[in-house]
Parts: structure tokens; sequence; C-alpha cells
């Protein structure tokens, strides 16, 4: 039996209407970040002047919750939002420029991640690091609140989850009652072959949001998050949509160029009606603050008549 969109948007709002906050205390109480020293009963206590971002995703999260006037370093590939450009750079997690930290003088260092250099320098040094690890949608939640709550911005971190999860569930409504289409995303590839392709398990931001925008990642029973496959899987698994992420904006002759590399695999559905897609990879791969526009870029992408109107 088909299920009317109306039905289906109905379903949603319902869902909607039972509590944001309970899905986000759902999200922060599943979630242990670690914290150094012992954050226990003093976790939000002391107030923090000078934090440091080591990751654009932690940089993201600190402006996206309104403690800008607090950062007075950032990792080198933070550019969002564009005053984080203005911060002084003190590396990212695998190279830190430790002469830049030390006259920084933070109190704080935050890292997505495991991030080890940072994490050991701190040590070293006597400095608070806090570590998230944002890896899915409940991870992002739950890495906000938690990072707001250790900066005194509970109120700003839980409208900032909100905002998001309006953002997503206005992305469910656009595509909803449309079949489910197949996608592959491919990461990184080198453009001239289709040599070592890789790509997401569902585990990820990434699949959370192809599967939000109507699609179906192929590689969905992955058991992890990120992972090497063969062509000759790909041509089994016969996705309608290739997203190809790309680090600049490409121009008409490029593109002729990127589509004819998959021409190699041309009994794929997605490469016989031309449904390959070389979208920006940043931000449209990064699980920060703009996941739900990524949302709709991938809806554009997976769902194109859904904006014919």
């Amino acid at each position: 039996m088909r299920i009317s969109k109306t039905f289906t948007v109905a379903l949603i709002l319902f869902a909607l209407s039972l509590g944001i906050s309970g899905l986000l205390n759902k999200a922060a109480s599943n979630y242990a970040p670690v914290a150094e020293p012992d954050q226990s009963a003093e976790f939000n206590k002391k107030q923090y002047k000078r934090i440091i971002c080591f990751s654009a995703l932690c940089t993201e999260i600190a402006f996206g919750i309104g403690a800008a006037d607090k950062i007075v370093g950032v990792s080198k590939f933070s550019n969002w939002p564009p005053e984080a450009a203005t911060k002084p750079i003190v590396g990212d997690s695998y190279t830190i420029n430790s002469e830049q930290v030390t006259a920084l003088k933070p109190d704080l260092v935050i890292v997505n991640g495991k991030a080890q250099k940072v994490y050991d320098f701190c040590k070293a040094n006597n400095i608070e690091i806090l570590r998230i690890d944002i890896i899915n949608l409940d991870k992002l939640y739950s890495g906000i609140l938690t990072i707001g709550k250790k900066l005194g911005h509970q109120d700003q971190a839980q409208k900032l989850c909100q905002n998001i999860v309006g953002e997503l569930n206005s992305v469910r409504i656009k595509v909803a009652g449309l079949p489910k289409r197949s996608v592959f995303i491919c990461l990184y590839r080198q453009p001239g072959t289709l040599a070592n392709l890789s790509t997401v398990g569902a585990n990820t931001v990434t699949s959370e949001l192809i599967n939000i925008a109507g699609g179906d990642n192929i590689f969905s029973d992955l058991k992890d998050n990120y992972k090497e496959i063969s062509k000759e899987t790909l041509l089994k698994r016969k996705p309608e949509i290739i997203i190809d992420p790309q680090q600049n904006i490409i121009d008409s002759q490029t593109k002729v160029r990127l589509l004819n590399d998959w021409t190699a695999l041309s009994t794929i559905p997605a490469v016989q009606n031309h449904q390959v897609y070389f979208p920006v990879a940043y931000p449209l791969l990064i699980p920060g603050t703009r996941i739900g526009q990524n949302a709709m870029e991938f809806a554009r992408m997976i769902h194109p008549e859904a904006f014919n109107d």
C-alpha cells in the first residue's frame, strides 16, 4: 500500500510534537564526554575565558552557542563562521604550534576525537582539555550540549540543537512520500581514476543525512565508519545516485573529465542515467552546525523532483 505524502508529513510532525528536548536529553545521557582533569561535580562551575578549539567542528560549535568572545585560538582548518578566520591559528590535531598555544595561555582546549598529540601536549603543560567524539547525529547533539554546559552556554546549546532538529525535519517533510533511492557516496578519490574508492558506513552523520534526504546508503551494512570498497562490489550494488564530492567548485570542463572517469562503470544505473553529482566537499561532509543545509543539498541531488515547484 502506498503511503500518502500527507500522512507521512503528519507522522513527522506528530513525532516532532512529542518533544525535541526529550530527544536531546536522551542524546546527552547516552554520551559520556572525556574531560581532563576530573570533570565530576566541577564540570560546569569554572568560568572559562580563554579557549582554544583544535578542530573546525569545535570552532563551529563554540561560535554557534555564542562563545566567540572566549575563543583565543582555532585550528588551521577553521573557516566557519567567517569571524573564525580572525582568530590566531594554533595548528591542528596532528601539528601543534606549541609556542603559539603557550603564548595564548588557554584555560581550556577543546578537541574532536582522540587528538593524541594535543592531549599529550595539554597534559604535559597542565592545560585542561575537553574531548568530544562526533561521528553521528546523537553524538553531534550531545557534543554541542557538552560544550555548552562546559562553557556556561547551556541555553544557547539547547537552542542550537533544536534549530538543527527543526532543519532536518524540514528536509524529511520535503521528501516525504517519495521512494528511497540507492546512493553511493564516494570519498576523496583521485581524479582520473576509480582506484582506491572509499565510502561511509551507517553510523556516520553523512549516511544519516542521506537517509533523511530520501536516500539509502548502499554501504549502510559496513561495520566500519569509513572503508575502501572495490569497483566489483560497487557494480553489484548498482546505485541510482553517485555523489562524488570535490575540494572546490568545478567548471564544465572538469565536470566532463570527472564524468568520463565513471564511464568505466557504465552498467551502474547512476552512470547510465546521468545521476552523478560533484558537490563541494566542505561543508557537505562536515558534521557541524550546518548539517541542516547539508541534508537539503543531499535532497536536491537525490530527489530533484521535490524542488520543481
